[in-house]
């Protein structure tokens, strides 16, 4: 799963991949609004990226020259190619595997600004081997905010988890 941010950390959707190939796409309606015209576009038409390729002048000297190639969506090698999309649009793709996107969707929940989510996120994901401790917290956390929690209780759960993420960075 390739989870995907603009340049100010606001998740704008998700593409589930399997072996490279796309599988499934989903946009925010922040997403939508800025991404989808160019997702259209990779189902009919695939991702385009640029190659270069070396070529020799008449004159003998060398030159790279470069090139679009499309790559569809049920080739295996359309995931590495929106990667490549994303970074050259300024935008950031996230790699989850199915263990952490249980976390990602608890993460969802809570009353995080998007740049907080980003970065609790990119703590998650470089701590696996915390897999356990990142569910108890967040799972905690959740409780506590949907529950009858006076704010205070909930603020307090809300910076315990910015600080286990801080403690990673």
């Amino acid at each position: 799963m390739i989870l995907l941010f603009d340049a100010n950390q606001a998740y704008l959707g998700e593409l589930l991949l399997d072996e490279g190939r796309l599988k499934h796409f989903v946009l925010t309606q922040m997403g939508e609004n800025l991404i989808g015209s160019h997702a259209v576009q990779w189902q009919t038409r695939g991702i385009g990226v640029s190659r270069l390729i070396p070529s020799v002048k008449p004159d003998g000297s060398r030159e790279d020259v470069a090139f679009q190639q499309y790559v569809q969506p049920r080739e295996h090698g359309f995931g590495d190619a929106f990667r490549l999309w994303a970074a050259e649009h300024g935008y950031h793709a996230v790699e989850m595997d199915d263990r952490m996107m249980s976390l990602w969707e608890l993460l969802l929940r809570l009353p995080f600004e998007p740049a907080e989510r980003h970065a609790v996120l990119l703590a998650i994901r470089s701590t696996p081997n915390q897999f356990h401790e990142w569910r108890s917290c967040l799972q905690e956390a959740d409780t506590v905010v949907s529950g009858p929690a006076r704010r205070p209780d909930r603020d307090r759960q809300m910076l315990k988890i910015k600080a286990k993420a801080g403690k990673v960075f």
